[in-house]
């Protein structure tokens, strides 16, 4: 569950720039107890500088303070400023003792905060104080291009082998040039007129990272479609049954039917995640095909899939490949993690010395998995396996998190090591690169009774 720190920091990266915030916390007389711990505002990456300050407003409960200056610097969001402190019982205190909070004015807003909550924080394993703790805090751009060359299918290529027989599926075959000729963002494959794509990349290459960073910029334009982000094993049964039980969690059921019209009628963009990781292909492929048949014309699908084992769905659908990250890709992700730049500069160096190294920077989870490892005070190994060893041992015992600050911490560490070592070792033998749902269970050969 996302905390008011995470959801902080991601409405200041959207609301305001750290030059600015500075400015309007030195004329504040108790942001003098956050002033002297925040690090240099003009060397500091975005992201950090507004982990540190995140991290200093709720060690000091100063959040309502925060929000009040946000309100008073920034009066048309005020509804949006209020709205985060009533939800974590926050209180922003105003001038007029009497001054009432702003409700939640319709369906939309209330739907942008449940996005938020649902997409827009990193997972626990990867928040640790000062550091980033929101998608948008980590994103770099990732290209989709539908040029059947962005799935490298060479030898040195963690899944060459398997994208042999996907790769002729990436393209347009609709006819109508509706793909892009040049690699893209989604954010501007969104905005031409066709509305049926598929994005295809290996694990850890950024489908899911660019799917829900997509559908917080769309958030932005409050006049604009309404994005929604769901699993396909989420819709198997039907769209309308899934946002239900999506807004049951949240006791806000009484969204569905609006959220189910905005669809239908054509002013919707649906993100759609995780095609390969359904238990039943073949029920999936219906229903993504059902959908496609029912939905507004002017409503947007995409959906995103591994390339192993992927058959096209339909004609009308756009095929794009996840492009890999790029020099300057690189050194902004990588920078996200670690603030030195001579540590940076030195590990992605290392990084480029075999082509096999090489790949694994261009991938983001990979390159991320680099940065815990550099941020917890140890050097990118030569080897691969070697990486994934290490930021292993880094993620199960929290070495990435600073002293006094680890958080919740598995119970029996050493037993979770061996368990994972023990199923990749059974997976690696049965399957190579590719391992189907449930394999991990069938890897463990029971040892985790």
């Amino acid at each position: 569950m996302p905390t008011l720190r995470a959801e902080l920091e991601s409405l200041l990266h959207r609301v305001i720039t750290p030059t600015d915030l500075h400015m309007a916390l030195a004329d504040q007389g108790w942001a003098t107890i956050l002033l002297p711990n925040l690090p240099p505002v003009k060397h500091t990456p975005p992201g950090e500088w507004f982990g540190a300050l995140t991290q200093l407003t709720d060690q000091h409960d100063v959040e309502g303070e925060l929000l009040r200056l946000l309100e008073t610097k920034l009066p048309a969001r005020a509804k949006e400023f209020r709205a985060l402190a009533a939800r974590f019982g926050k209180t922003i205190r105003h001038d007029l003792p009497d001054d009432p909070p702003t409700p939640l004015a319709d369906a939309r807003d209330r739907y942008a905060f449940l996005l938020r909550e649902r997409v827009g924080a990193l997972p626990d394993v990867f928040q640790v104080a000062g550091g980033p703790a929101t998608v948008e805090s980590v994103y770099v751009a990732v290209r989709l291009s539908g040029e059947s060359s962005a799935l490298d299918c060479e030898a040195e290529a963690a899944f060459g082998g398997a994208h042999l027989g996907a790769q002729r599926h990436i393209g347009d075959r609709t006819g109508r040039r509706a793909g892009p000729e040049q690699p893209e963002p989604l954010e501007t494959v969104l905005n031409r007129p066709h509305t049926r794509w598929v994005l295809l990349g290996d694990p850890g290459s950024g489908k899911t990272t660019v799917l829900r960073h997509a559908a917080l910029k769309l958030l932005d334009d409050a006049d604009g479609r309404l994005p929604i982000y769901l699993t396909v094993t989420e819709i198997e049964d039907g769209v309308e049954p899934a946002l239900r039980r999506l807004f049951e969690r949240f006791d806000a059921a009484d969204l569905t039917p609006w959220a189910h019209k905005e669809i239908l009628e054509g002013r919707a963009v649906l993100l759609l995640d995780g095609l390969d990781e359904v238990a039943d292909l073949g029920a999936a492929r219906q229903a993504l095909l059902k959908l496609a048949v029912n939905v507004g014309k002017t409503t947007t699908l995409v959906i995103a899939s591994r390339p192993t084992g992927y058959k096209p769905l339909h004609i009308d659908f756009v095929t794009l490949a996840l492009c890999p990250l790029g020099d300057v890709e690189q050194r902004a992700l990588l920078s996200r993690w670690v603030p030195d730049d001579a540590r940076v500069t030195a590990a992605l160096a290392r990084l480029s010395r075999t082509p096999r190294l090489r790949r694994l920077a261009e991938n983001p989870l990979l390159l991320t998995l680099a940065g815990l490892v550099l941020r917890a005070g140890k050097d990118v190994p030569q080897r691969r396996a070697e990486l994934y060893e290490l930021a292993l041992d880094v993620l199960v015992h929290r070495k990435h998190a600073p002293d006094g600050l680890v958080g919740p911490q598995l119970a029996a560490p050493g037993l979770a090591m061996e368990l994972l070592g023990w199923a990749a070792l059974r997976l690696h033998g049965r399957e190579g690169d590719v391992y189907p749902r449930g394999g991990a269970d069938r890897g463990a050969g029971g040892r985790s009774a």
